[in-house]
């Protein structure tokens, strides 16, 4: 079967009408599902970019098996085989290692951090910076995963280039140093309040959903990791209980 029209010919056979329902009842509307769903970044653990590229590849995976059909091809077949195993790779690794497990009873809210007061000369000096500190502060934008540079630049009303200099004019090195710093001072505030049942679980709630990522961001700003971190504050509230 090398055409459509052969394909229609032989339509009642099993090996056919399977083939056909396989890519156009079930792949194809299993992928597009994944852009109906409603998508909760405080309850996923995947961010709304790798939906996407499942959802494509699993496009081109349909594309390419009904190209196989089509023409029998080897080559197409080897590539098509490749993305499969590809992807499969892919998952394995990010579900065994490199995601969170979604946790099974997290607050949504976290400690609510002192907003600090500045002079009205700091205030007239950058309305950007302003505007800049209030989602940090005020609607905690570092919570969300797929908060980008452009997502950033499009809530302040302004370009890459004027958010670059407005988060170096804030004390922040770039983009990445503004989300994880201020997700790692939201886990050392629960950490201090004693409400860290589980690091995955205070990693999830402040918006982290790379292990890697995580532990990185808090040995760079900490220098300790998260167990030392915790035993610290523990020690420290046993020492102040006794006084």
């Amino acid at each position: 079967m090398q055409t459509f029209g052969d394909m229609l010919a032989h339509i009642g056979e099993p090996n056919v009408y399977w083939r056909l329902i396989l890519l156009f009842g079930i792949i194809l509307p299993s992928a597009l599902l994944l852009h109906v769903i409603p998508y909760n970044w405080m309850k996923s653990r995947v961010r709304l970019r790798w939906i996407r590229h499942y959802t494509y590849t699993i496009l081109l995976i349909s594309a390419l098996y009904a190209v196989f059909m089509l023409t029998r091809s080897a080559s197409v077949s080897v590539v098509h085989l490749f993305v499969c195993l590809t992807l499969a790779m892919i998952v394995t690794y990010e579900e065994l290692f490199a995601r969170f497990c979604l946790p099974s009873d997290c607050p949504t809210e976290l400690p609510v951090e002192p907003v600090k007061s500045c002079s009205p000369s700091e205030e007239e000096e950058n309305p950007l910076v302003i505007r800049l500190n209030y989602l940090l502060e005020e609607e905690k934008v570092w919570k969300n995963p797929d908060l980008t540079v452009a997502s950033l630049a499009q809530m302040l009303g302004t370009n890459r280039s004027y958010l670059a200099q407005a988060i170096q004019e804030a004390g922040y090195v770039n983009f990445a140093d503004l989300i994880n710093r201020h997700r790692v001072q939201a886990f050392c505030r629960i950490a201090e309040d004693g409400k860290v049942k589980s690091v995955q679980d205070a990693f999830f709630l402040v918006g982290f959903r790379s292990k890697e990522t995580a532990l990185r961001s808090f040995k760079k700003y900490t220098g300790s990791l998260p167990s030392e971190y915790l035993m610290k504050v523990a020690t420290n509230r046993s020492k102040t209980s006794e006084l």
